[in-house]
C-alpha cells in the first residue's frame, strides 16, 4: 500500500486495480488502459507470461515501461524470458509489512544485475548485514550509500551473506499484544531483525538468499530452498517449483521438491533429480520430486511452505533413507 498506491497516488497517476490475480484479465488490462507500470509477485508474473507465451498476438504490452517485482526472488530464466519478450526492464525490490514496506529496490536504469537482485537501501532507512545467530554486525549501514557505489572495502568477487536488519521511523514498533514477539525481533539499540537472508556485492547491492525460517540444516550443511528451486527452474519442463524439508534417517533433514510442470512437457522424477545434482552441491539436491497440478499459495501468492511439508510426509509415510548419491 505505502510503497505502490501511496507512490502512484503521489505522483497524480491512474491506479488499475484487479480483484484477483489471474492472467488474462491483468493482460488485457494492460492492454486496454495503456498501463505503464505494473507491479506483482513472482506467481502473477509466471501465470501472465504462460498465458502471453501461448497467445503472444492476443496482446499489445508495448505501453509497459517497467514491471515491478516484489515479495518473493523471481527465477532468473522467468525474468529474461519476460524482459526479451516484453521488451520491457524489470525492477525486483525488498521490503516487510513492518518495515512500511519498501527496504531496497534496484534501479529501473543505470546499474542492472540478474534476477534476485533487490538493490541497493532506499534514502531515508537504516540497513545492516548480521550474524543471523549471535546479530554480530557484518557491514555496518554507513558502509551502505542509497543508490551509489557502496563504501565496502573488499575485493569485487568477495560477497558477503547475514540477516537484514533494519532501523528507521518507518519500522514499526511492535506485534500487537504480543510482546514476546516483539522483544525477540528487537535489540536495545531499536534494530529490527527481519528473518530474511541476504547476501550484497561489491557495488552494495542486496541479493535475497532465503528466508532464516526456511533453512534446513543437511548433515550439519545449511541449505536454502530458494537455491534448489532456482537449479529447478533452469529446467526447460519446469513452470513451477518450491522445496521443502523432510525427515531423514541420516541427516535429519533433506530437501523434497513439489514441481507444475510447463504445459506439455515430459520429465519424470529421476530426469529432475540428476538435473539438479548437476547445479547445486550433493548435499543440497532433492531427494524425491513430487508433480503436482498448483502449489498452495496465500492470498498474496505467497507459497505455503507449510502445506507442502504437511503433503510431503503424509506421501513419504517415513523418513528419506539415503540416495546412491549420499551413500
Amino acid at each position: 500500500m505505502n510503497a505502490l498506491m501511496g507512490t502512484f497516488l503521489y505522483t497524480g497517476a491512474t491506479m488499475i486495480l484487479q480483484p484477483q490475480p489471474e492472467a488474462e484479465p491483468m493482460l488485457n488490462a494492460i492492454q486496454e488502459h495503456s498501463i505503464t507500470h505494473f507491479a506483482g509477485v513472482p506467481a502473477m508474473y509466471t501465470m501472465m507470461f504462460r498465458e502471453y507465451r501461448d497467445s503472444p498476438l492476443d496482446y499489445d504490452l508495448s505501453s509497459l515501461e517497467n514491471a515491478i517485482c516484489a515479495a518473493a526472488p523471481l527465477a532468473d530464466s522467468t525474468r529474461r524470458e519476460i524482459e526479451a519478450a516484453w521488451d520491457v526492464p524489470m525492477t525486483e525490490g525488498w521490503g516487510m509489512t513492518e518495515t512500511s514496506p519498501a527496504g531496497t529496490t534496484e534501479p529501473s536504469r543505470g546499474v542492472r544485475k540478474a534476477a534476485g537482485c533487490i538493490g541497493p537501501p532506499v534514502p531515508n532507512i537504516e540497513l545492516k548485514l548480521t550474524n543471523p545467530d549471535s546479530r554480530e554486525t557484518l557491514i555496518e549501514p554507513e558502509e551502505l550509500t542509497p543508490f551509489v557505489n557502496a563504501n565496502i572495502d573488499f575485493d569485487d568477487e568477495t560477497q558477503v551473506t547475514g540477516e537484514i536488519a533494519v532501523r528507521g521511523p518507518q519500522v514499526f514498533t511492535g506485534y500487537y499484544e504480543r510482546p514476546a514477539k516483539t522483544e525477540a525481533v528487537f535489540d536495545d539499540d531499536g534494530w529490527f531483525y527481519t528473518g530474511d537472508i541476504a547476501r550484497v556485492d561489491s557495488d552494495g547491492y542486496f541479493w535475497i538468499v532465503d528466508r532464516a525460517d526456511d533453512m534446513m540444516i543437511v548433515g550439519g550443511e545449511n541449505v536454502y530452498p530458494a537455491e534448489v528451486e532456482d537449479a529447478l527452474y533452469d529446467h526447460p519442463a519446469v513452470a513451477e517449483a518450491a522445496v521443502v524439508a523432510a525427515d531423514h534417517e541420516m541427516k535429519g533433514k533433506a530437501p523434497v521438491a513439489f514441481v507444475v510442470t510447463e504445459d506439455g512437457a515430459t520429465v519424470d522424477e529421476e530426469e529432475l533429480r540428476q538435473f539438479t545434482l548437476d547445479h547445486v552441491a550433493t548435499y543440497a539436491h532433492p531427494r524425491r520430486v513430487f508433480f503436482v497440478t498448483e502449489l498452495p499459495r496465500s492470498a498474496t501468492q505467497k507459497v505455503q511452505r507449510f502445506k507442502l511439508e504437511a503433503t510431503a510426509s503424509e506421501r513419504l509415510g517415513e523418513p528419506l533413507k539415503p540416495t546412491d548419491e549420499e551413500l
